[in-house]
């Protein structure tokens, strides 16, 4: 009985530990109408772009990123159709929880003429 406490007791404290030692980003990415971007990417880069963590937004557009890294990063919002969006942060806490709100903005793509000659 002493040794199933104690396995507990171990298995409780890892698993705390491994929830309070992280930062939280969460937030909604919506257009300018206000409607729920469903599936855009939301990754989160260290200093030199390379990728720390990365999510999708869900049906309501909300996202949740979680990383036990502290630092400069730069969480980048992209969807089909509309620009990327960047937003430089700085994770100075274990345990901190940052909401970022994203609107995304139509990308405008001129294609050039297409020319169709008949011989």
């Amino acid at each position: 009985m002493g040794r199933t406490k104690i396995t507990i007791l171990l298995i409780l404290a890892f698993f705390s530990h491994s929830v309070l030692g992280q930062n939280t980003i969460s937030g909604k990415i919506e257009d300018k109408l206000k409607q729920p971007l469903v599936s855009a990417s939301v990754i989160l880069k260290d200093s030199i772009g390379k990728i720390v963590t990365y999510t999708f937004s869900d049906d309501l557009g909300k996202y949740n990123l979680k990383t036990d890294k502290m630092g400069k990063y730069i969480l980048s919002v992209t969807f089909m159709g509309f620009e990327q969006e960047n937003t430089d942060l700085i994770l100075k806490d274990k345990s901190e929880s940052i909401k970022i709100d994203v609107v995304l903005l139509s990308k405008t793509v001129e294609l050039e003429p297409i020319v169709i000659k008949t011989v």
